[in-house]
């Protein structure tokens, strides 16, 4: 009977059965059962097996009712042991075919066992695995049931974890996604230097930084003093104005705008009066400055625009 029921069926070794007339026919059952307990063998030999064609509820019932092993055999070459798309079963399976024998749920990855290699495969409807227990898992990070992580459980992490990916800066950014530049300088201890411009070339302009370079300056950054033994124009190089002459002399101070924004010291080792004068349409206060022969020196600020103050 059994045997006219697999070939109806198409199934080897397997024998169509539903839990209701298991039940009903207890007897015609549990000689079954002892038919398939002991091994049902499958051969591979003709290539896969397939009973993934069939539908899932009709092969279910004898992975499921029957704990038998099965035993598989004769093949030539690597094989598929395919099963229907939804199918859950538990059983045991040896593999003494010479191959390996990968144990599927429709088309999924499955489960390889190798050649002389035996296991409790488990089948979820979706995919094949190892039930047998061997390795299993009985704790993550040190917690069992229904587990849910936290950061603290995972090790070497670090707080880092725990940040909104928005709060980190992007290297390809260049700092643009800084929070506010502002805060970053002065966190830095740049204060407004920071944010002023330098001159690309030449001397600095009054909305500039002051390069070492800048003519104005000695080579080694210190002022730069010009004896002036006549009449004429202080250069806007000069940043300390002498004049040396045998006689009183009068001499121009050079334009604030080309001079830029800074400081001038104005001194007389002359034997005359030495009188300093604004350039054009600058200004300076008082008019003019006067120093007698050996008077004291004079400082002029030049505001880098149209005028000279006196300090």
């Amino acid at each position: 009977m059994a045997t006219a029921l697999l070939a109806l069926l198409g199934l080897p070794g397997m024998v169509q059965a539903t839990p209701d007339n298991y039940l009903q026919h207890n007897q015609l059952n549990t000689n079954l059962v002892s038919l398939l307990d002991d091994e049902v063998s499958i051969s591979f030999a003709g290539g896969d097996v397939d009973y993934s064609t069939l539908p899932s509820p009709l092969v279910a019932p004898y992975l499921n009712l029957y704990y038998g092993t099965f035993l598989l055999t004769g093949a030539t070459a690597a094989r598929n042991f395919k099963f229907p798309g939804a199918c859950t079963f538990r059983r045991f399976f040896i593999n003494a075919s010479g191959q390996t024998i990968t144990v599927k749920i429709g088309t999924s990855t499955g489960y390889a066992l190798a050649n002389g290699a035996a296991a409790m495969l488990y089948a979820n409807g979706t995919d094949v695995f190892d039930g047998s227990g061997s390795g299993a898992v009985t704790s993550v990070a040190g917690r069992t049931g229904a587990v849910t992580l936290a950061y603290a459980d995972i090790a070497g992490l670090g707080t880092a974890a725990e940040q909104n990916v928005a709060d980190f800066l992007v290297a390809a950014n260049d700092l643009s996604d800084v929070g506010s530049a502002a805060t970053a300088r002065t966190n830095l201890g740049l204060g407004t230097a920071a944010v002023l411009d330098v001159a690309a070339s030449g001397n600095a302009s009054s909305t500039q930084v002051v390069k070492g370079n800048d003519s104005r300056l000695g080579s080694s950054g210190v002022f730069v003093r010009t004896a002036y033994s006549g009449s004429g124009t202080i250069a806007a190089t000069t940043n300390l104005a002498q004049a040396n002459s045998g006689s009183a002399i009068a001499l121009t101070l050079p334009a604030a705008a080309a001079y830029g924004c800074g400081p001038m010291w104005l001194m007389n080792i002359n034997v005359g009066t030495a009188t300093f004068g604004p350039a054009g349409a600058d200004t300076i206060q008082g008019g003019s400055v006067a120093i007698a022969s050996g008077g004291p020196s004079v400082m002029l600020v030049s505001d880098g625009v149209d005028n000279w103050a006196t300090f």
